[in-house]
């Protein structure tokens, strides 16, 4: 349609629109009064969907007529809740993820971590009580999960290396000292702690040397029986075979010097005692 012929029909109906409309985009733009109601419908429309927003001198009412029709339009708006009020503020939890109970929080499942029954217990109960979301106990879970499985490995390996060190001090006598050093520690009282840890092999190499230490000097002045049940006999140390070795060496009167087989016998425990690692096959 031309211009010219354009101006014609709008002129033709466009008479009947008050004089103060005539010059309204929506009176411009349409090609007939039908045109222009079916514009005025949508809008209309439009407007009779669209949520006025309460000014600051609207009642509570109001308001809350208003909140409640932003939640039947958007169900998955969340109001900002009353943080004085404990009720409003659980309710807030509930939809961002806090399950009713504890059963609720489900930890990851990580290729290099074990979740001990105990640990995942306390995680729940203390994520509960915070009022942790799913969401959140799981990387709660994993960050702690992670930490505990480092100390783990690395408290079995300070024991498997305070082992080593006592082996390595105390030679085929280990066993049988660390025996009598654990018999004085429960007989002079020592805490149960110390005592578990001593029975359970996860006490440090130092601690027991100090507490073996002790025990002799308290055995010796008190005559406390701390000797282990050692069917082999009394097993000597490296140090304190190496120290008999050399007495008998040293002594050319020693029946051993003279091809005596109980002497001869003799030097030779003392010398799986005093290499404990070159005899150890």
């Amino acid at each position: 349609m031309t211009d010219e012929i354009k101006e014609e029909v709008l002129e033709s109906w466009a008479e009947a629109v008050p004089e103060f409309a005539r010059n309204w985009d929506e009176v411009k733009n349409a090609e007939d009064m039908t045109a222009l109601f079916n514009r005025f419908g949508e809008q209309r429309s439009f407007l009779g969907n669209s949520i006025r927003i309460p000014t600051e001198d609207a009642s509570e009412s109001d308001i809350a007529a208003f909140k409640q029709k932003l939640k039947d339009k958007v169900p998955s708006l969340i109001e900002a809740p009353d943080f004085d009020d404990d009720d409003s503020v659980n309710d807030l939890m509930k939809r961002l993820g806090t399950p009713e109970d504890t059963d609720g929080y489900i930890p990851p499942e990580l290729e290099d971590v074990t979740f001990a029954d105990d640990d995942l217990a306390n995680m729940r109960s203390l994520a509960k009580e915070i009022g942790m979301t799913k969401r959140q106990f799981k990387k709660f879970a994993e960050i702690t999960g992670r930490k505990n499985s480092e100390s783990r490995a690395e408290l079995e390996n300070a024991n498997k290396e305070s082992i080593a060190s006592i082996q390595k001090e105390w030679g085929l006598a280990a066993e049988a000292k660390y025996q009598e050093t654990l018999n004085f520690a429960k007989k002079a009282g020592a805490p149960e702690g110390l005592i578990n840890a001593m029975e359970s092999k996860t006490i440090d190499s130092e601690t027991v040397f100090w507490l073996n230490g002790l025990a002799k000097n308290v055995s010796e002045s008190t005559n406390m029986d701390i000797q282990a049940n050692n069917s082999n006999g009394s097993v000597d140390s490296p140090l304190e075979a190496q120290a008999k070795i050399n007495d008998i060496l040293s002594n050319p009167d020693h029946p051993y010097h003279k091809g005596d087989d109980i002497a001869r016998q003799k030097m030779h425990k003392l010398m799986q005692a005093a290499n404990p690692e070159r005899y150890a096959s």
